[in-house]
């Protein structure tokens, strides 16, 4: 699964995953790929928003959505509680670990068609 649907204050937005979302987020975040992944282990209250920030905007790309309106969004929803954000926190953390389960599994990836 590529994305999820979240609501909040009674509307839905399509939050996307993918490498892009996640580049912008480090980029955010001023860290490098690896130290995202720590900070998503260990300081998620840091990574959250501005991630689900650049989700939902890939997600309605027609919207401009801002970081300060994410965060006000999360806050009103119950904040680190927000059953939106651990809907959330847990279809990203699928997507990322999809991949790695096939390869243990000794699954291989699809060819991508050029």
């Amino acid at each position: 699964m590529n994305h999820t649907f979240l609501t909040f204050n009674g509307n839905e937005y399509k939050a996307k995953f993918g490498l892009t979302v996640i580049g912008n987020t480090v980029k955010t975040l001023n860290v490098d790929f690896k130290e995202f992944f720590e900070l998503f282990k260990k300081n998620i209250p840091l990574v959250v928003a501005p991630l689900l920030w650049h989700a939902i905007s890939k997600g309605q790309p027609e919207r401009k959505f801002t970081l300060e309106e994410v965060e006000d969004w999360l806050d009103d929803d119950g904040g680190l509680s927000s059953p939106q954000l651990i809907k959330f926190i847990e279809a990203f953390t699928a997507s990322i670990t999809t991949e790695e389960k096939q390869q243990a599994q000794g699954k291989k990836k699809a060819p991508v068609k050029k």
